[in-house]
C-alpha cells in the first residue's frame, strides 16, 4: 500500500488530519451519519452546506476539507445512500461473486480532469483496488458500433494502412467518409455570427452526413444517450470548435497543432502544471500512464464508499441522509446595485427528516454562510424561496429561469452474467448504436452494449460472461412510462440474439431504471448558462455555488474536477480574500485555448 504523499498538502492551503476515532455509523438519528465540533477558530467556525452526496457532493465537501480546514462542512442528502448514479452491486452466482454496475464502470486516462481524480485515489490509499486495462488489451484496441445488421470495428491507429483502407473502403457504415474527409480543409467555415448549432449540423458540414449519422450518433449514444441533432457543438465539443473558429478548418487546424502543439483549455493546462509535479514518479502514476481505463475490484462504488469512510473521520464534516431541503433564500443586506455584493448574511433554507414519515416534526430552520449545490439544475430550481412584502413567494425558480434548463435522459441498464465463457464472437470493449441504423435491427432502442468480462479483467471471481445494455435516453424523450423490469429484460435479451445470434439463458439478470441521469446539453446552453452565472451571482452574492453534471460535464473525471473547482476561495471570500464566485466563472467568456508546445494562443487564419 502506498504511504499518503504531501501532495495534497502542497496544492491546497492547509489539510485537515484523519481523526483516530473509530468512525460511528447512524447515530440516534438516524439521518446524522457523523457530527463533530471543530476545533478553535478565529471568531465563530464558517458554516458551508453541500447539497447533494452523489460522487461531485462527496467529492466537493472532500476538497472543502483541504481548502477550508477550519470551516464546518455539513452534507444533504436526500436519499437513503450516497454516491448518486455511481452504485457497485455484488451478485452471488453459484458461490461465485460477480459485480453489476448500475452507472458508471471505467474510468478513462490521460486528461486534466482524470489528474485530480488520480490525486484524491492516492490521497485516500486506494492504489490496491485499482483494475487497470493497459492500452494494448483488446477492450483497448477493439470498439464496435452495429451497422446496419453486423458488428464493425471502428479502425485503430495501428492496425495499419492497408487494414484501415480496406474496412474504411468496403464497410458500408464508412461510405463516402475517406472522400469526405480529404474534402474537409478546403470547405468553407462557418459565418462569424453563428453563435452555437447542433452537432450534427456542425459535423455534417466539415466530415459529411455518413460519418456524423453512423459514427458520431454512436459516440454520443455512448456519453450522452443524446440526439446529436439537438445537442450542442459549441458546449460540448469546444477545441473542434475552436479548430474551426481560428483555423477554417480540422485540416488546417490540425496542420498547425502538429508544428506547434495541440490545442488545450488555459485552464487545463494552469491545473496541469500545478498537479503534475507531485503525481509524477510514482509506480502508481505510471499504471495510470500505461492504461487506456482503470475500475475496482468491487467496482466503483469502492471510491464513493472510501469518500464516504474519510469524511465521517474528519471531526468537522457530517454527512446528512434521508433529509429534503426546500424553500433556499438569501437572508441579509444585498446590494443589486452593485453585482449582486452580499456585504452580510447568509443563505437560509429548510431542512426536513424524511425518516420522519407522519412528519410530527417541523422542518429545521438552517442558515450557512456558503451553499455549495451539486444537485440536478432542475432539482435546485425547485427549492428557490423568494421574499416578498406578504412573505416567502411561492413562486419558486422564477427569479433565476436559466438555471432551469435543459432535459434530461433516462437510461435502462440491464446487467446479465452467463455461466458460460466467451458467447460473444468478437473481443472487445463493446459496441454502440448509432441513429442511422433501420428501426427492424433495433426495435428495442439500444443505445449500446458493454462487453464487461472484457472491459474489466479480475473483477469477479466467476469465468463466465457478463454483459451490460444500455436502451432509451432520447429515444425515450417525453415519455411518461417506461418497460418494467422484466420487460426490459426481455428486450435485451432479444436485441442480443438479433446483434450477437444465440446465446444461453443468464445466470444472473438485473434492470435498473435511471431516470432523468445524464443531462442534455442542446443548443444554445453555452449561453443559457453565461446567464445563470450572472443571476446566481445577482441574487446570492457569492453565497450559492454549483457544480457538477447539469453545468460541468457528465463524466465522473468532470465531476470531480468540478468539485476542486468549486471550492477554491471558499476559505476567505466573504473576508475580502477573494472575489464572490458562482462555480460557473469559466462561462463568463468563451475559452482560451493555447498551443500545447509554445502556450501561445493559436493565429487566426480563417479561411472564407
Amino acid at each position: 500500500m502506498l504511504q499518503r504523499s504531501n501532495a495534497l498538502r502542497c496544492l491546497t492551503r492547509a489539510s485537515y488530519g484523519r481523526s483516530s476515532k473509530p468512525f460511528l455509523t447512524h447515530l440516534h438519528n438516524p439521518w446524522f451519519r457523523r457530527s463533530y465540533s471543530p476545533g478553535p477558530s478565529d471568531g465563530q467556525p464558517y458554516e458551508i452546506a453541500v447539497l447533494g452526496g452523489g460522487i461531485t457532493g462527496l467529492s466537493t465537501a472532500y476538497w472543502l476539507t483541504k481548502k477550508a480546514p477550519k470551516a464546518n462542512i455539513t452534507v444533504y442528502e436526500a436519499s437513503k445512500r450516497v454516491g448518486g448514479w455511481v452504485q457497485s452491486l455484488e451478485m452471488d452466482v453459484d458461490g461465485d461473486t460477480v459485480v453489476f454496475e448500475t452507472g458508471p464502470r471505467t474510468l478513462r486516462t490521460g486528461s486534466v480532469n482524470a489528474m485530480v481524480t488520480q490525486a484524491m485515489l492516492e490521497d485516500l490509499d486506494l492504489a490496491d483496488d485499482i483494475i487497470f486495462t493497459s492500452k494494448d488489451a483488446a477492450s483497448s484496441r477493439n470498439r464496435y458500433i452495429y451497422y446496419p445488421d453486423h458488428l464493425v470495428r471502428i479502425p485503430f491507429p495501428v492496425d495499419g494502412l492497408l487494414d484501415t483502407l480496406s474496412t474504411v473502403l468496403l464497410e458500408p457504415a464508412f461510405e463516402g467518409i475517406l472522400w469526405q474527409v480529404l474534402k474537409e480543409p478546403w470547405k468553407w467555415t462557418r459565418p462569424s455570427h453563428l453563435l452555437d448549432e447542433s452537432v450534427g449540423e456542425f459535423l455534417t458540414r466539415r466530415i459529411g452526413k455518413t460519418a456524423t449519422n453512423n459514427l458520431v450518433s454512436a459516440v454520443f449514444h455512448g456519453i450522452y444517450a443524446g440526439d446529436i441533432w439537438q445537442l450542442s457543438a459549441k458546449s460540448i465539443m469546444r477545441s473542434a470548435w475552436e479548430l474551426e473558429g481560428s483555423f477554417g478548418s480540422f485540416g488546417r487546424g490540425l496542420s498547425e497543432c502538429l508544428e506547434h502543439g495541440a490545442l488545450v483549455d488555459a485552464r487545463d493546462a494552469e491545473l496541469k502544471s500545478v498537479l503534475e509535479p507531485f503525481l509524477d514518479g510514482s509506480q502508481f502514476m505510471d499504471d495510470f500512464k500505461s492504461s487506456s481505463v482503470f475500475a475496482f475490484k468491487g467496482g466503483l462504488s469502492r471510491l464513493t464508499e472510501a469518500l464516504e469512510t474519510y469524511l465521517e473521520d474528519c471531526p468537522n464534516v457530517t454527512l446528512m441522509t434521508n433529509c429534503h431541503v426546500d424553500d433556499l433564500t438569501c437572508e441579509g443586506a444585498l446590494d443589486l446595485h452593485n453585482s449582486g455584493v452580499l456585504t452580510d448574511g447568509k443563505v437560509r433554507f429548510n431542512v426536513t427528516d424524511m425518516t420522519d414519515e407522519r412528519r410530527l416534526r417541523a422542518p429545521q430552520v438552517v442558515d450557512k454562510d456558503l451553499v455549495i449545490s451539486t444537485l440536478p439544475s432542475r432539482v435546485l430550481a425547485s427549492m428557490f424561496a423568494w421574499k416578498t412584502e406578504s412573505g416567502i413567494s411561492p413562486y419558486r425558480g422564477r427569479p433565476i429561469p436559466s438555471i432551469e434548463m435543459g432535459d434530461w435522459a433516462t437510461v435502462m441498464v440491464v446487467n446479465f452474467y452467463f455461466r458460460e465463457s466467451n458467447i460473444v464472437p468478437v473481443k472487445g470493449f463493446g459496441y454502440l448504436i448509432p441513429q442511422s441504423v433501420p428501426f427492424e435491427n433495433n426495435p428495442e432502442r439500444a443505445l449500446g452494449v458493454i462487453f464487461d468480462s472484457d472491459a474489466v479483467t479480475g473483477q469477479d471471481t466467476g469465468s463466465g460472461t457478463k454483459l451490460t445494455v444500455m436502451m432509451g435516453g432520447h429515444y425515450w424523450a417525453g415519455w411518461d412510462k417506461y418497460p418494467s423490469p422484466e420487460h426490459a429484460t426481455q428486450m435485451a435479451m432479444d436485441l442480443l440474439k438479433r446483434h450477437i445470434g444465440d446465446i444461453p439463458e443468464p445466470a444472473k439478470t438485473m434492470a435498473t431504471l435511471q431516470e432523468n441521469c445524464i443531462p442534455q446539453y442542446r443548443v444554445g446552453w453555452d449561453t443559457a448558462t453565461k446567464s445563470a452565472h450572472e443571476q446566481l451571482l445577482h441574487y446570492f452574492g457569492g453565497r450559492l455555488r454549483v457544480a457538477g453534471p447539469s453545468w460541468h460535464g457528465v463524466g465522473l473525471h468532470d465531476c470531480t474536477r468540478a468539485a476542486y473547482d468549486v471550492t477554491e476561495g471558499a476559505d476567505g471570500w466573504h473576508r475580502g480574500k477573494s472575489e464572490p464566485r458562482t462555480g460557473l466563472e469559466m462561462f463568463k467568456e468563451d475559452p482560451v485555448f493555447l498551443h500545447s508546445k509554445t502556450m501561445q494562443q493559436p493565429k487566426k487564419t480563417r479561411f472564407y
